[in-house]
């Protein structure tokens, strides 16, 4: 069936506007590779410039308060995404292109629907059911080459690991998943909720009650230790399952240290090339002169430590691990991990990656160092410039940050001590050397940080070197690079 030529133009004149459109404010031709028109539904998959997006449309008869940019339109008629709606699901079954796969039924029918976030590259909703209970839906725009998510999600869920949501279906169209629905997760939507309640306490009165939350971070690297072993059981073979590291590997990861550092200097001089107002350009100046000059530095370091995992293991890891992907359910201190889909600034190749597991331990310490930054700043004030200036001469974050890593660091290593098979590092090297293993890692991951800053919010530059210069690197004691 062809797809109106009418619908086509409001796809084509709404999608620059849309934020999981990759190419912002530029409009392109899209080729349409598959639709279907049934009743009130427009299900199509279409590419242009070889990517592929997949759009589900619901014509409705009013706006059910959406906003403008998310409205298109078809023939004096309102069509909106179809997650957005409490019929979506019933319109998946009713296609006939569309396979299902149940893990668990859900008990109870839609009867309301809403958009979680609009403000994310793909489309998640929630949809209430007749029961009072909830689910949620999870479209993929762009669809994936490489479905980690989907894998990983139905893995876990087979494997009964009880930090993920409980996942209901996963749909798929042309042999691509488009949909999962998980179950409806009460709690708070950042698993930094409880940490950011404690540092902010822990700023406001060194001796307050309740300004550590040691054994909490402790909980979180047990789950953390439970995940990569399910992940990564014996036996495993192809997408899952732990490898031995080739000198292929790390001299692969070594390159991508130095292109990276490499990369964020050219980023940020075409910033610099781009401010007018002195007072910003001599921010971001010097910035990026502490940068390049103690930037060097530290990459040397992450490539001495690197060198220490010639022939360990490599193994499926979440790769793009830290709080905010998290859900904190407060009834039984409790985290669910959400969001599979990898480092969002890598390609499908290096997503595909396998790794050290001790990289996944390293991004929650870097996540450590954003939060405790941003709770400092809560609580004295000031610019992020300025606190990132007093910082630098004293870093008052570190205690704080170093003695929660500290704490989830030796609860991991308590869960992966004796599956050696999973990291390939020695009872010995694993109790008595693991900082220097997370060193690399945490180098790595914080120069990620500062690209992706760089890019989107060069405002935000000073916190991930902020702790790049001074990582809280478990009982290592405070580091300053000479």
């Amino acid at each position: 069936m062809n797809i109106p030529a009418e619908i086509i133009k409001s796809i084509e004149e709404k999608l620059p506007k849309i934020r999981w459109w990759p190419w912002r404010n530029v409009r392109k031709e899209i080729r349409i590779e598959y639709v279907s028109v049934k009743d009130r539904h427009v299900f199509t998959i279409f590419s242009t410039d070889n990517t592929i997006f997949y759009l589900p449309l619901r014509i409705v008869d009013e706006n059910p308060g959406l906003p403008e940019d998310r409205l298109f339109s078809y023939n004096g008629k309102i069509m909106i995404e179809a997650e957005f709606y409490p019929d979506y699901l019933e319109a998946l079954d009713n296609n006939e292109d569309v396979a299902r796969e149940e893990l668990k039924p859900i008990i109870g029918k839609p009867v309301s629907a809403s958009p979680l976030s609009l403000e994310t590259t793909n489309i998640v909703s929630k949809l209430l059911l007749d029961n009072k209970d909830a689910v949620v839906v999870k479209s993929y725009r762009l669809l994936p080459i490489v479905e980690m998510e989907p894998l990983m999600l139905k893995k876990l869920a087979l494997e009964k690991y009880n930090h993920i949501p409980v996942l209901h279906r996963l749909y798929k169209l042309k042999d691509k998943t488009i949909t999962l629905v998980t179950h409806y997760v009460e709690g708070y939507g950042d698993g930094g909720y409880p940490f950011w309640k404690a540092c902010l306490e822990y700023f406001r009165d060194r001796t307050g009650k309740g300004s550590m939350r040691i054994g909490l971070a402790g909980k979180l690297g047990g789950i953390i230790g439970e995940l990569h072993y399910l992940l990564n059981k014996p036996g495993d073979k192809g997408f899952f399952g732990a490898e031995q590291i080739t000198s292929g590997d790390v001299e692969a990861w070594m390159k991508r240290l130095d292109q990276r550092y490499k990369e964020i200097l050219k980023v940020m001089d075409n910033n610099i090339a781009g401010i007018d107002r002195k007072r910003e350009l001599d921010k971001a100046d010097f910035w990026r002169q502490l940068f390049e000059e103690k930037g060097k530095i530290v990459v040397e370091y992450a490539l001495n430590y690197m060198d220490l995992y010639r022939e360990k293991v490599k193994a499926r890891i979440h790769q793009d691990l830290h709080l905010a992907q998290m859900i904190y359910v407060p009834g039984g201190e409790d985290f669910i991990i959400t969001d599979f889909e990898g480092e969002p600034g890598r390609t499908p190749e290096e997503r595909l990656m396998k790794e050290p597991v001790f990289r996944d331990i390293a991004s929650m310490i870097r996540s450590f160092q954003y939060l405790s930054f941003m709770a400092y700043r809560e609580v004295r004030g000031g610019t992020i410039h300025g606190v990132a200036r007093r910082l630098l001469k004293n870093d008052a974050t570190w205690q704080w940050r170093m003695r929660h890593s500290l704490s989830m660091t030796l609860s991991y290593i308590s869960t992966i001590i004796g599956k050696e098979y999973l990291h390939g590092i020695s009872r010995e090297d694993l109790t008595q050397r693991y900082n220097e293993y997370l060193l690399p890692w945490i180098i790595e991951r914080a120069l990620y940080e500062i690209l992706y800053e760089a890019m989107y919010r060069p405002e935000w530059i000073p916190v991930p070197i902020i702790g790049l210069l001074n990582p809280s690197i478990p009982a290592y004691g405070q580091v300053r690079y000479k």
